[in-house]
């Protein structure tokens, strides 16, 4: 506990060392609406470093469209390099209004990514918005997850991406909001190559087959290294919305595995999906997964071998440890202090959105503590795997 205070006192002194944001100033005539792209200027402030884009933007989201905050995707006419991330025209400008923290999406992309170079999840940034010359607040500028971020061959006609596809459910329990699109196909376009049929050739594979065809086939389907680094992070972070959807599946090219990306990790480290605390009184139970279930069930597979060899892997390395964890938390910390403020008089933090009313740091030592708890208890799981 005495760590824990010395280490909040420590995060409240620091807002003199806290670095000048990145700003993005949006101009646009008409209402930037859902669904649909308008026009918009868009000037980027980094550094010593000004630059003007023209651009088409439209609001993004799915449970967090309800939110005055909004999300933003936006299109650039031509590639830019902005906040030291590589030069894109697709971005994202997450809201991340149910976060009070800004970091649970981001430091669950960066550790997924330290657990494996073949672990894609979004680059992110802290930035300042302004629609209009109106602030807007504190985002976060996130990466676009398409083809090229996935590394699609796009040559290749085995190559796919699919976002939050219904790959767990069967056709009796999945219903889905999109149904000209029900399968999640981003690569390719399913107006020029409709390859619904691969996803459900993958549900047949995964729910129909005998054991002796899944045990032998599996490794050779998906990249299990992969999986189990997802899988370590589902178990890590209990995001429970992040098992059946909140994911991308794709594979690059006929020589390579199916993998998965992340997306979506609100629900995290001591938060659900619409903010109420969990401090693990509800876990995630990752065998919802038919394809976890599968591989956890069989042990001829190796995969449980796998699971606690990365485990100790990143537990002796350091990656996965409080230590590494609280250091992220202030890293982002020192990024984002001194909008923090500014942020909350904007969207104030006892808001009805919000099942209670913590505010910042609280948020902060809840994610310590959750942490305190979580990782002994896997330590403890894994031991026993």
């Amino acid at each position: 506990m005495k760590k824990l205070v010395i280490f909040v006192l420590l995060i409240i002194s620091c807002e003199a060392f806290a670095p000048n944001l990145p700003v993005v100033k949006i101009y646009s005539n008409g209402i930037i609406k859902f669904n649909e792209y308008v026009n918009a200027l868009i000037k980027l402030e980094y550094l010593d470093n000004e630059s003007e884009h023209t651009a088409n933007i439209k609001c993004r989201g799915g449970f967090s469209s309800k939110f005055s905050k909004h999300s933003y995707r936006l299109e650039f006419d031509k590639k830019a390099e902005f906040c030291g991330l590589e030069k894109e025209d697709d971005w994202i400008l997450n809201a991340n209004y149910i976060d009070k923290t800004f970091m649970r999406h981001k430091i669950s992309y960066d550790l997924f990514r330290q657990m494996g170079e073949n672990n894609l999840a979004p680059k992110s940034e802290f930035v300042k918005v302004f629609l209009n010359d109106e602030y807007k607040g504190l985002y976060v500028l996130m990466q676009f997850v398409g083809a090229k971020f996935c590394g699609i061959n796009k040559k290749d006609e085995t190559a796919f991406l699919f976002k939050d596809p219904p790959v767990f459910y069967t056709a009796e329990t999945y219903f889905s909001l999109s149904p000209e699109n029900p399968k999640g196909q981003k690569f390719p376009k399913i107006k020029k190559r409709d390859i619904s049929e691969t996803l459900v050739n993958l549900q047949k594979f995964l729910f129909e087959t005998e054991d002796e065809v899944f045990i032998e086939n599996v490794g050779k389907v998906f990249d299990l290294d992969n999986v189990a680094d997802w899988h370590i992070l589902l178990l890590l972070t209990n995001n429970q919305d992040g098992i059946m959807k909140n994911f991308y599946l794709y594979k690059q090219d006929a020589y390579t595995l199916i993998r998965f990306a992340i997306w979506d990790y609100d629900h995290s480290f001591g938060r659900d999906g619409d903010n109420e605390l969990n401090m693990l009184e509800r876990k995630i139970d990752c065998n919802r997964s038919i394809l976890i279930k599968r591989l956890m069930e069989n042990p001829e597979i190796g995969y449980k071998d796998l699971l606690k060899r990365k485990w100790d892997k990143y537990r002796k390395s350091g990656v996965i440890s409080c230590v590494n964890l609280y250091r992220m938390i202030f890293d982002n910390h020192i990024r984002i202090q001194s909008e923090i403020k500014h942020n909350f008089n904007l969207w104030p933090i006892n808001s009805e959105d919000y099942f209670d009313d913590a505010n910042y740091y609280q948020e902060i030592v809840l994610m310590q503590n959750y942490l305190k708890i979580r990782i002994p208890e896997l330590d403890n799981y894994f031991e026993k795997l």
